[in-house]
């Protein structure tokens, strides 16, 4: 799918709580890179990940090659999650997509102001399981990102 050149890994993390917050799934992260041998992996996450992968890049962006962040966010998504019967329910169903909107444009910034190789992609009418209901776009991404890093950070991963 991704071709000869790279390799893919998928693993799961922590539940998210007090307990495990961004910085400790991080740390997980980093030991399974670690313990593959990855070199300068390129990351890819969604949702809560964009904490995760942002603290983890801000603490080693000598490990990671890059960091790629997909997300999609949209009224239309929302409306599709929470149906709503009557007025008072559309400005609920409003307010918790602006809610939503918000924490996704503060994960952007701070990805990205501290993770240069970062690149946000924003999948139309994705949801948690673009991985697998958006395959092909996310490998379409997953290829420009690669190509778009320097030859030394972008290499076979």
């Amino acid at each position: 799918m991704l071709g000869r050149s790279y390799q893919a890994w998928c693993w799961y993390l922590r539940p998210s709580g007090d307990w495990y917050g961004p910085e400790r799934r991080a740390d997980d992260i980093l030991e399974v890179i670690t313990a593959l041998k990855l070199e300068q992996p390129i990351l890819v996450g969604n949702s809560c990940g964009g904490d995760i992968l942002h603290t983890l890049g801000a603490r080693n962006p000598d490990r990671i090659g890059g960091l790629m962040y997909l997300d999609a966010v949209t009224m239309k998504q929302t409306l599709s999650e929470y149906l709503a019967r009557n007025e008072l329910e559309r400005a609920a169903v409003n307010q918790g997509y602006r809610a939503r909107r918000a924490i996704l444009t503060r994960w952007q910034r701070d990805l990205l102001a501290g993770v240069p190789d970062a690149k946000i992609v924003e999948l139309p009418n994705a949801n948690v399981y673009m991985f697998l209901l958006n395959e092909a776009d996310v490998i379409r991404e997953l290829r420009a990102f690669a190509a778009s890093l320097p030859t030394q950070r972008g290499a076979a991963q």
